[in-house]
């Protein structure tokens, strides 16, 4: 295993923590944590997200306790729950990187032309509903301008006004974007050592391939106790729908 940056973050969760079962939790985790007491650790951390808690650094922390346990298909899955709260946490962009490398059947993907590069990066730069508070914001300014303009007769206000406009317009994109993507884009990570994907929701039908833990899908449909999933090279299939973490 490569060394990941392994950071412990725990003033902005005790800070946001207003459960006591929590906090108490999390202490539990963190003191097992720095004495390297690992699997207990785990054990505190997924006692605290059946509390149904959600930050970017509690994933994170999970993600290094995983990692340093040697599994990686739940690292994987922490670390892109964490990304996915926060898609800028560096250290958990690296640490994924590095746990990726552990995927036998990762798919290496060509980079993206420097503009697909940089709208993807200001997609994911914010939430959807963090996107829906800066249009909010926009239009509201928008608003006081030209209140201001037509009150108090300060024309030169219009090009202020016009920016803001124009911000507005150019955020749509990658906001719009971000959102389809949040509501219509699902994904998982393969957890089981070893997945048959078959040609149908049936263990009785044709077995196209196998997979491994750590892969990273796309569910195209649920039927019953199966997925329908799509890789990113273009295979599809059907898996058991317990042998994949949402993300």
């Amino acid at each position: 295993m490569g060394i990941i940056k392994n950071n412990i973050f725990i003033t902005l969760i005790t800070i946001t923590f207003c459960n006591s079962d929590v906090n108490s939790l999390y202490d539990r985790a963190i003191n097992s944590y720095k004495n390297e007491r690992f699997a207990d650790a785990i054990i505190y951390f997924n006692k605290i997200q059946d509390l149904n808690y959600e930050s970017d650094i509690f994933y994170y922390n999970l993600g290094n306790a995983y990692y340093i346990q040697n599994n990686m298909p739940y690292a994987i899955w922490s670390f892109e729950k964490c990304l996915k709260l926060n898609p800028l946490n560096e250290d958990a962009i690296f640490n994924l990187k590095l746990a990726n490398l552990n995927v036998k059947d990762r798919i290496e993907i060509p980079s993206p032309p420097y503009l697909l590069k940089m709208f993807r990066l200001v997609k994911s730069s914010y939430l959807p509903s963090e996107w829906i508070l800066i249009w909010s914001l926009i239009l509201f300014l928008i608003s006081i301008v030209y209140l201001f303009r037509v009150i108090f007769y300060i024309y030169r206000l219009k090009v202020f006004e016009f920016i803001l406009f124009c911000i507005f317009f150019i955020s749509l994109f990658p906001g719009t974007f971000s959102i389809y993507d949040s509501y219509n884009i699902k994904q998982g990570i393969i957890i089981q050592n070893k997945v048959k994907v078959f040609s149908a929701p049936s263990a009785s039908s044709t077995e196209l391939f196998k997979i491994h833990g750590g892969l990273k899908i796309d569910i195209k449909e649920t039927n019953n106790n199966w997925l329908n999933i799509k890789l990113l090279d273009g295979k599809e299939g059907w898996i058991k729908i317990n042998q994949v973490l949402s993300l």
